[in-house]
């Protein structure tokens, strides 16, 4: 004889949690039955996370090839370690930042934040990439590295600006869209928003403090 158990999460529960509550659960339970007649054991028929520890695992892999590629195509077009780390930066920075936000907004690490965080791997680079490249192009005229970082980042300040905000005003509204669809999107939206923010706010702050301090003047 077998009895079957099945068990649902509550509305706004996390599956994965719950089905990890369930498999303690249950060698809690089996260490109580074994000393019953019989012998009866409980076994896991169904595992409802499985699908949804898959997907973590392919947006995960998404989001690490990523940053890999990015990384050594930026490299390849700058040609220059130093201007590859200094850019290259701002993706651990951004995806921090953006998990600090998420976190401030109640959002947990699901499917849709890791998806958005995957699609935004190589925008958060772009604005630090501008940058770079011209602070680069003043040291190459021999200027100071710090002069060279500030006159750089503010001749292309409001270029990088207008570039990161039109990201946040095609991904932003998704997050206010309404009913179901407005559920599941929400933190997709806002999640982008947030990296990309934080990016912005790297190329405009750490990209030329680190150029400033690293860089040499008539690099080539």
């Amino acid at each position: 004889a077998a009895l079957t158990l099945l068990v649902f999460r509550q509305s706004g529960a996390n599956t994965v949690h719950v089905v990890d509550e369930v498999k303690k659960r249950i060698q809690l339970l089996n260490q109580s039955l074994k000393n019953l007649k019989g012998a009866p054991e409980l076994t896991l028929a169904n595992d409802g996370s499985k699908p949804i520890r898959a997907n973590l695992d392919d947006v995960e892999e998404s989001i690490f090839m990523g940053i890999v590629l990015t990384i050594v195509v930026v490299f390849l077009f700058l040609g220059n370690v130093r201007s590859t780390l200094i850019t290259g930066l701002a993706l651990p920075n951004s995806l921090i930042g953006a998990f600090i936000l998420m976190a401030a907004a109640g959002f947990s690490i699901n499917v849709m934040t890791l998806l958005a965080l995957s699609l935004t791997v190589g925008l958060l680079i772009d604005d630090a990439i501008v940058v770079r490249e011209n602070i680069f192009r003043y040291l190459e005229m021999g200027e100071k590295p710090i002069h060279a970082a500030i006159k750089g980042t503010k001749e292309v300040s409001l270029a990088v600006i207008a570039t990161t905000l039109t990201v946040v005003a095609v991904f932003g509204p998704i997050a206010f869209l309404q009913g179901v669809v407005g559920q599941f999107f929400k933190e997709f939206g806002l999640t982008i928003c947030f990296a990309m923010l934080i990016s912005l706010f790297d190329a405009l702050t750490i990209a030329p403090m680190l150029s400033a301090y690293l860089a040499r003047r008539g690099e080539q």
